[in-house]
């Protein structure tokens, strides 16, 4: 099994270290709003050509804007769709949960309205990632390889949540708490149709602003949407662990689980070394171990999985450093190509 934990190493496509960020205007307008449940469209847009197709399942309470300075990137050798979840960006909401396993249910009805019928490289970023993972424990036959970007993992609340004392679990309840009142009075307002970005209360925009002001007013204008604010709450809910120590997300996934094969796997994570000077040494050694457990036991799943380390980057590794993240992702296109040519190779053999 190739099973490695250490940085990206070098790899080589033409064309990606020139290609350009996308001007994240071009997500603020609807692109491919395709139906997957009678008249209800999610929002998708695909660059460049090739297969497999890449699609890219965003982080919790994002969309496809999070994938500006990637997607670019990977079009230059395949392929490769963003899209937005139900509710989210120039997404219909829908009247059901945005759990996990609703979120895999629309991915696999939009594969089919768009007519992507091949299998395909899934790359999913955090609750995206564990979104991709059940997604390949329900539809195996429809990937052709996956990427996981610093993902959420099955279980990692409750062993998480083993670290704290009765006192920490109950000030994280109740900061949850007060977290969701703070959506509800923000959807409130959105509801009334009295949130703008002129006037909207802190808590109901991005705070702090990031680095770039255009993508910044951008993701305010999607967040002062009644219908984002609905399905981000669904989400956070979703995701959020009570007192059976799992998230509900965390139980869909871990009642699904299968062995994926010889399927083409990659986890990247962020540098545990920017976390080493936060936390109590002796916090962030058990939970780095945790973390580092969960993940390899998650490649080997597959016999082709492996786990690397992104040098020198945070959570949002696909923004951070978008180059090593699309090398890798192209690495897993390459892969299963070859596996698609080996195959015919033996259909040709038994001919």
């Amino acid at each position: 099994m190739a099973l490695a934990v250490g940085l990206v190493v070098g790899l080589s496509f033409p064309g990606t270290a020139a290609a350009q960020d996308i001007d994240p205007s071009v997500y603020g307008i609807p692109t491919q709003r395709v139906a997957v449940d009678g008249s209800r469209r999610l929002n998708l847009m695909c660059l460049g050509q090739g297969a497999p197709v890449v699609v890219l399942e965003s982080g919790l309470g994002e969309d496809s804007l999070a994938w500006r300075r990637l997607q670019e990137r990977v079009a230059t050798v395949t392929r490769v769709c963003a899209y937005d979840r139900a509710g989210y960006g120039h997404s219909d909401p829908a009247a059901r949960a945005s759990d996990a396993v609703n979120t895999v249910d629309d991915l696999d009805r939009l594969l089919d309205a768009a007519g992507i019928r091949g299998p395909v490289v899934l790359v999913g970023h955090s609750a995206g990632g564990l979104y991709a993972t059940l997604f390949a424990d329900r539809h195996r036959d429809r990937l052709a390889g996956l990427v996981l970007i610093d993902p959420m993992f099955a279980e990692q609340s409750r062993e998480f949540g083993a670290l704290r004392t009765e006192a920490q679990k109950a000030r994280g309840a109740e900061g949850f708490g007060g977290m969701i009142a703070e959506v509800d009075h923000c959807l409130e307002l959105a509801t009334r149709g009295e949130l703008t970005v002129a006037n909207s209360p802190p808590d109901c925009l991005e705070s702090p602003p990031g680095n770039d002001p255009a993508v910044h007013d951008e993701i305010n204008r999607r967040w002062i949407q009644a219908k984002y604010i609905a399905a981000n709450r669904s989400e956070l809910l979703a995701t959020h662990a009570g007192a059976e120590g799992d998230s509900l997300d965390e139980r869909q996934e871990a009642g699904a689980r299968q062995e994926l094969g010889d399927l083409p796997l990659i986890i990247l994570t962020s540098d545990p070394a920017l976390l080493a000077n936060v936390m109590p040494k002796a916090v962030f050694e058990v939970s780095q171990a945790i973390q580092e457990n969960a993940l390899r036991r998650l490649a080997k799943r597959s016999t082709q999985g492996r786990v690397r380390v992104v040098s020198g980057s945070g959570h949002h590794v696909q923004s951070e450093q978008p180059q090593a993240v699309a090398l890798e992702i192209l690495a897993v296109v390459e892969a299963a190509r070859r596996q698609v040519e080996s195959q015919k190779g033996i259909s040709k053999l038994g001919r």
